[in-house]
């Protein structure tokens, strides 16, 4: 049998980051099973970073020229039984950029796969809704209110696309499941898509990665992005939730009616997808009917964020005072010798 493409496609916060560290970190495992995670030189960004964005992305988003080329170094990095990719990029990609994504497989097969097989994991509307608009205020300097947010949310239409898309194209195979389902264990699904069966997987070494926000955390991105845009990640992404990453989140959505608002909107969308998928891993109006009453309560910080957030901000002022001495010294010139 010829070697299988494995392209894990995301979508966006349905446990992506931690399933690329699982499969990062259990490459010597993929590797008794035939089955090659390639981070080469070119290829891929995983070198150590917790939050990564997968040893797909440079193929996700190379040229359409160099599609071949990618493919055959990638081909020649695989093992006995395929390669494994994981980007979140391959959803966009697939879904919107590609006007026939049958040229993936055939340009798969040329390389000398003998097919491709997807995973597609997708996330009850309300709990991802929510899950989105804090990503981004974090990482796109975002300001809006999370009821404008549910009011535009369309991801599930995009789902509906790319299953639409890539469903009847013969020689790709993809697997569809719920992350509400199986974000508790994770590595199950991926074992069986893998075709893993007798294969051990160990868990990632960090149980929690990207967390989301308290209310405290919250408030202070808001404040952050209202004054220096997505800069303002540096302190609550890159810093309070990589370095407390066991810290809980707080439970953060809109109203109960702005939840059903969202959901009836998306319901016919929502039963397209669905006449596709098995029971157990369809999308499903996950409305949280208590209102919520916490957003009045005082904002407070735990002393390991005020710390964490005093050297933020302390290391940013002086890195900032370092470069305004060095462009004063330059452009002062240098001293003469006979002064």
């Amino acid at each position: 049998m010829k070697s299988i493409l494995y392209l894990h496609v995301g979508h966006n916060k349905t446990g992506t980051s931690w399933l690329q560290m699982a499969l990062r970190e259990n490459a010597d495992a993929l590797a008794q099973a035939g089955l090659a995670y390639p981070i080469l030189e070119g290829i891929g960004n995983e070198q150590g970073a917790e939050i990564s964005q997968g040893n797909g992305l440079w193929l996700a988003t190379g040229p359409a020229g160099e599609l071949d080329l990618r493919l055959r170094m990638i081909a020649r990095a695989a093992g006995p039984a395929g390669a494994v990719l994981s980007s979140e990029q391959f959803f966009p990609q697939l879904t919107q950029q590609h006007d026939d994504p049958a040229v993936l497989l055939r340009a798969a097969r040329a390389a000398g796969f003998g097919g491709i097989e997807i995973l597609l994991f997708i996330r009850n509307p309300v709990g991802h809704a929510a899950s989105l608009w804090q990503q981004y205020l974090k990482t796109s300097g975002g300001t809006g209110p999370i009821e404008a947010f549910f009011a535009k949310y369309s991801v599930p239409e995009l789902v509906a696309r790319f299953l639409d898309r890539l469903m009847p194209i013969d020689g790709i195979g993809l697997t569809c499941l719920s992350y509400d389902r199986h974000r508790h264990d994770m590595l199950a699904p991926l074992r069986t898509w893998l075709g893993l069966s007798a294969t051990t997987l160990t868990p990632p070494s960090a149980p929690t990665i990207n967390r989301g926000m308290t209310r405290g955390e919250l408030a202070l991105q808001v404040a952050l992005n209202r004054q220096i845009g997505r800069a303002g990640r540096i302190l609550v992404h890159d810093t309070l939730c990589v370095e407390l990453p066991e810290l809980s989140p707080d439970r953060i959505y809109p109203d109960p009616e702005c939840q059903r608002a969202m959901c009836d909107r998306l319901a016919p969308t929502l039963a397209r997808v669905n006449a596709h998928l098995s029971e157990g891993e369809r999308y499903r109006p996950d409305i949280d009917p208590t209102p919520d009453s916490a957003g009045d309560t005082p904002l407070t910080f735990s002393p390991e964020q005020i710390d964490l957030i005093g050297a933020a901000l302390g290391g940013e002022i002086l890195r900032l005072r370092q470069a305004l001495s060095v462009r004063k010294l330059l452009q002062e010139g240098p001293c003469r010798s006979d002064q």
